[in-house]
């Protein structure tokens, strides 16, 4: 999924996006409409999901994060929940019994997968440059914008 310089644009001045943050925050995205708060992937059920627009667990907590103890977590959640450079496909989070080790490769090569309301998403990168890296999570912060409009 892709969106144009101008619909990223319009994200980046209008639009405040909070996220929840399992790892560590990404240090390319200085933009001060997008608020990161750290957070530990044990307190994702105490969490107070109107804090956030989206809650984001990154590469290196992702094999905890595939525990069956979290995924009615993410099934439930009215937030988009997304992760970040998945090796494997979105069912090791979503589907119980399956992990990180026993699910099958992420295919698609998406830099982020995600699931919201029975709905799965992902956001590929078009290189591997910085500046890749930038527009790919505009892309994402384009998509978590317009799934926060159609659900207010």
């Amino acid at each position: 999924m892709g969106c144009s310089n101008e619909e990223v644009n319009i994200v980046k001045k209008h639009e405040i996006i909070e996220i929840g943050i399992v790892g560590e925050i990404p240090s390319l995205i200085k933009e001060n409409n997008i608020k990161f708060k750290k957070i530990m992937l044990q307190d994702l059920h105490k969490q107070n999901e109107d804090s956030f627009d989206a809650i984001m667990i990154t590469k290196d907590y992702l094999q905890e994060a595939s525990d069956e103890q979290y995924t009615q977590f993410y099934l439930n959640s009215s937030i988009p929940i997304v992760f970040v450079q998945s090796d494997k496909a979105i069912s090791a989070f979503i589907i119980p019994n399956h992990t990180y080790e026993n699910t099958f490769e992420n295919h698609a090569q998406d830099y982020f997968i995600g699931y919201y309301k029975g709905t799965t998403f992902g956001v590929a990168l078009n290189g591997n440059t910085n500046e890749d890296l930038i527009k790919g999570y505009w892309s994402l912060f384009d998509l978590l914008a317009r799934l926060k409009q159609t659900n207010n």
